[in-house]
């Protein structure tokens, strides 16, 4: 991809990443698969998967070069003198590759040419990697100079899997959040196993958020730390539930668990989930009670 520089739309950030900023994130690109997997360093040092995200590498006769790369120079507009097309959040990492939005018309978010956007998933590019603008600009954002970029192919989609197309149907990107407004997207997703316990007896240990986990639908990143809860105890005399601090399984009856996840991706509300836990006495208990 060629690409020229807009006066006075481009801004080309001058960086001095720290080592330790460098080494926070790996971006590995699938190119068979068409995914973007981050990989970020957890205490130890070592990488673990973070979040992946659906792209387009490079077709046929412009194949992404496969290999290891840093991240260096960041365009805010970019254009391709091939196509005469226009991308956000140009992040090189490999010669004039890098990862970008998807196409526009014009260096104006308005502009999205929609048909290509919905071409995400497939090798369409010109060697570069397409992108939702929000993963675009998450990389542009969160992963500085000298960030390591490695270019490779697998049938394996990657540890968290291939995410989903947002697909486009009017002139902005979908995960653009200011205009967020334009589009219905998904909100983050709780999961409640069915291995979760409903139904103890008084004493019992109840732990909240055993085999509860939460994730972002689009890039599949774990957002279970981001869950909360609130616990209810149902009230025989009123009919109804009351907000109560904790879930004492000291006292037998019906309580309800709510849990809530602000959605990561683009703030579009709340993802609810609610569960129903019985607490029963124990026989004992009840032989006391008819003596």
């Amino acid at each position: 991809m060629i690409l020229l520089c807009l006066a006075g739309l481009l801004v080309i950030p001058a960086e001095n990443a720290s080592a330790s900023s460098r080494k926070a994130y790996w971006l590995k690109v699938n190119r068979h698969e068409n995914v973007v997997t981050v990989y970020s360093m957890d205490s130890s040092g070592k990488y673990q998967p973070l979040k992946a995200f659906l792209c387009s590498c490079g077709k046929a006769g412009h194949r992404t070069p496969i290999g290891t790369g840093r991240i260096g120079n960041k365009l805010r507009w970019s254009s391709s003198v091939a196509s005469e097309e226009y991308m956000q959040f140009f992040t090189q990492f490999d010669g004039q590759v890098g990862f970008h939005s998807t196409c526009y018309l014009k260096p104006e978010p308005d502009t999205l040419e929609i048909e290509d956007h919905n071409l995400l998933g497939k090798a369409v590019s010109h060697g570069c990697v397409r992108l939702h603008l929000k993963d675009a600009k998450w990389i542009f954002d969160n992963c500085p100079k000298g960030t390591k970029v490695t270019v490779y192919e697998s049938d394996d989609p990657g540890p968290l899997g291939k995410p989903p197309l947002v697909e486009a149907t009017c002139g902005y990107d979908p995960t653009n959040r200011a205009h967020r407004s334009t589009y219905e997207l998904t909100g983050p997703e709780i999961r409640i196993s069915r291995d979760k316990v409903t139904s103890l007896t008084a004493g019992d240990t109840f732990f909240p958020m055993a085999n509860v986990t939460a994730r972002d639908p689009y890039t599949y990143e774990n957002l279970t730390s981001k869950v909360k809860y609130r616990v209810y105890r149902y009230s025989k005399k009123k009919k109804s539930y009351k907000h109560v601090l904790s879930l004492n399984t000291n006292k037998p009856g019906k309580y309800r668990v709510d849990y809530t996840c602000e959605d990561a991706r683009c703030g579009e509300g709340t993802a609810k989930a609610s569960l129903t836990v019985t607490i029963k006495e124990k026989k004992e208990d009840k032989k006391d009670k008819l003596r």
